[in-house]
């Protein structure tokens, strides 16, 4: 188990350490060469082709091997491929860097991260080494590919019960570096999202839901910060993942915080990044039938409607709002303008247009 230097004195100088540890001795040609390298990584794993970011890392590592950046972008790149034999290389990288002394947020997340989907592997294996215990043929099939022998029963089960302690193993050290991040940085959202998967995998529901809101409840200061989480939730995580995430924020929504107004918007806003309108659009209503005498979720409702073409009730919540709204001609009633000049245009042309609704 990597060693975490997070208590004491570590806790306090965190954010102060550097990023890098350069090595010196490199040549100006050398110097530009490993720089290039790097920002070429950059520029490939922001476009998500992390098997280009990949390799241009490793370019840069051949001249400066313990340069930091080079380092994470490559763990990072492993990390995003999902494949086993490359979460191996990442888990190993992440490590190396830690022992190094490079213990910054990126880094201990990226290990987090590589350690939970490491643990998710094993399940995965686990469970197929199980289906192989009634199936010969497939277990014969699968061997031959692999080109080892078939395993007997016995051999099997001890496969099977090693997947299951080396899942285990992983997930456990997966929470204990995530609470460590979250204890230095309570509002790092990624952390948040990655502990409620695993929480929601280890059928804590009550746990996971109490990120995942956490987690909603952070979006507005990170998105003033010019960042946006759900970006990060669909460039980041598997479909059947984000479904779990938001089945489990909807749980939520239906529990303890059924008054909770600002989730509700706050779900809404996430499903109209997922182009689901009617799924905002059924959140919306319970906020207004929560206050009917609120204005946001006339403007955000509004908007919906005219996603889906419904225009004169896009109009109509869009009039309630700006009814509602001071006479400060803000960001917000800029917006709320042009789409009603937008929607009055285009009110009647659309067939999925309706006659417009009674006011709330």
């Amino acid at each position: 188990m990597t060693k975490r230097p997070w208590r004491g004195v570590a806790l306090l100088t965190l954010a102060l350490l550097p990023a890098g540890c350069g090595i010196v001795g490199l040549s100006d040609k050398e110097e530009i060469a490993k720089t290039l390298h790097i920002q070429q990584a950059r520029g490939y794993y922001v476009g998500q082709r992390y098997d280009a970011a990949e390799q241009q890392a490793r370019k840069a590592l051949e001249y400066q091997a313990k340069n930091d950046v080079a380092n994470l972008i490559l763990g990072w790149s492993l990390l995003q491929q999902r494949n086993t034999f490359k979460l191996t290389e990442a888990l190993s990288t992440f490590e190396d860097m830690i022992e190094r002394g490079n213990v910054n947020f990126r880094t201990y997340y990226g290990l987090a991260l590589t350690r939970y989907r490491t643990g998710v592997a094993e399940i995965s294996r686990s469970d197929q080494l199980e289906r192989w215990l009634t199936n010969l043929p497939a277990r014969e099939k699968a061997a031959a590919k692999a080109g080892i022998s078939v395993p007997n029963d016995e051999e099997l089960k001890v496969m099977i019960s090693d997947a299951r302690t080396e899942s285990k193993r992983h997930i456990t050290e997966a929470i204990e570096d995530l609470e460590a991040v979250l204890e230095i940085n309570p509002s790092y959202p990624q952390a948040l999202l990655t502990l409620g998967q695993i929480y929601l995998l280890q059928k804590k529901d009550a746990a996971a839901l109490e990120n995942f809101l956490e987690y909603l409840r952070l979006a507005e200061a990170t998105r003033e910060q010019g960042l946006k989480p759900e970006d990060w939730i669909q460039a980041n995580m598997a479909e059947n993942e984000r479904n779990s995430i938001y089945a489990a924020i909807e749980k939520a929504v239906k529990g303890n915080i059924e008054k909770d107004i600002s989730v509700r918007l706050e779900v809404a806003r996430i499903l109209f990044v997922q182009e689901d309108y009617e799924g905002a659009i059924s959140h919306l209503d319970k906020a207004i039938e929560l206050d009917p005498e609120s204005r946001t979720p006339y403007l955000n409702r509004g908007e919906c409607y005219g996603k889906l073409e419904k225009y004169n009730a896009a109009i109509r919540d869009l009039e309630v709002f700006v009814k509602r709204s001071d006479r400060k001609y803000d960001g917000v009633m800029s917006k709320a303008a042009r789409l009603l000049v937008e929607y009055t245009e285009l009110a009647g042309q659309s067939p999925k247009d309706s006659p417009l609704p009674k006011a709330q």
